[in-house]
């Protein structure tokens, strides 16, 4: 008997799910299928015990909300975000999350009438998925429960998720392979001239107070090995940027800080790094991976068992 043509994903060895409709048996005893891929039309035989097929949703793709998909798994949701993707959607909804993906040009969703349009919508609302729905939903739940609010953002390294204005201080003293120091430095050392390199003290390192201080007009040498020497230099460019740093928030803050008698709520903003996996791993790699490790410990206990 031949099965009928349904939609199917199965396991084309392409590394992940293909969209497929099943064609029959291969012949009459046959523990076989003939699977057409969808998106080529190439056809590929698969044992009917693959545990790769599963049932897919046929007439369904580009769905703004993911979860009214009837069959939700890896492969619909990838293929869901391919068709939007192509109808240049880069925002799609799962329920109260919302999946962004970089479209590699500008976009014209920011403007000032979009953040009208969307000023009193929330997520779920008619209008089409948009990061300024997450944001003004988070602010109507700060304001009607009376509780402080959180978005994360989180996705691989460089998904370019946000606009940096601040890079690690562990960049200052080594970078990754296609990584950079601070643009701003190659543009300063490029665009200055040579009156300002030297109102802002861009000079040699001789030339800096802390490298080279004096008592009594005499110099103080310590030996240190040629290792212990670089390290004690990273530490303290690390440091000082780290101190200055703080030194401007705090600054920042005693200058827009308003005091109130009326007790505020904050919506909390985190944006925190991507996995990280590169070819020799320091600690930091370690903290960070398993910071993110606990995110998701965490989404997972409050989005999907409490939901439950």
């Amino acid at each position: 008997m031949e099965p009928a043509r349904s939609s199917v994903w199965f396991d084309g060895g392409a590394g992940y799910p293909l969209p497929g409709e099943v064609l029959g048996f291969l012949g009459v005893k046959s523990t076989q299928l003939q699977i057409r891929n969808v998106l080529d039309e190439q056809i590929f035989i698969v044992e009917t015990d693959s545990p790769s097929i599963r049932p897919r949703n046929r007439d369904e793709d580009g769905m703004a909300n993911m979860i009214n998909l009837r069959v939700l798994h890896e492969g619909s949701v990838i293929l869901n975000l391919k068709r939007r993707f192509e109808e240049h959607q880069i925002y799609t909804y799962i329920g109260s999350i919302l999946v962004a993906l970089n479209p590699y040009k500008p976009c014209d969703i920011y403007g000032v009438d979009v953040v009208k349009e969307y000023q009193k919508a929330m997520i779920g609302d008619n209008l089409p998925p948009h990061l300024f729905a997450v944001a003004n939903t988070a602010f109507l739940k700060m304001v009607r429960t009376s509780k402080n609010q959180t978005v994360v953002i989180s996705g691989v390294i460089t998904g370019a998720k946000t606009t940096d204005y601040l890079l690690e201080k562990s960049r200052i003293v080594s970078q990754a392979p296609y990584e950079r120091n601070y643009h701003i430095f190659y543009e300063m050392l490029a665009g200055m001239t040579e009156a300002d390199k030297n109102k802002y003290g861009l000079q040699q390192a001789q030339s800096y107070y802390y490298l080279n201080q004096e008592a009594h007009g005499e110099k103080i040498y310590s030996s240190y090995s040629v290792e212990q020497a670089l390290e004690a230099r990273d530490a303290i460019a690390k440091s000082l940027y780290q101190r200055l740093f703080v030194w401007l928030v705090e600054r920042v803050n005693r200058t827009v800080y308003r005091q109130s008698e009326r007790r505020c709520r904050t919506i909390g903003i985190l944006d925190i790094f991507g996995f990280e996996d590169f070819d020799v791993n320091s600690f930091e790699q370690l903290c960070i991976n398993f910071a993110n490790e606990k995110l998701h410990d965490h989404f997972n206990r409050h989005i999907f068992k409490l939901e439950q």
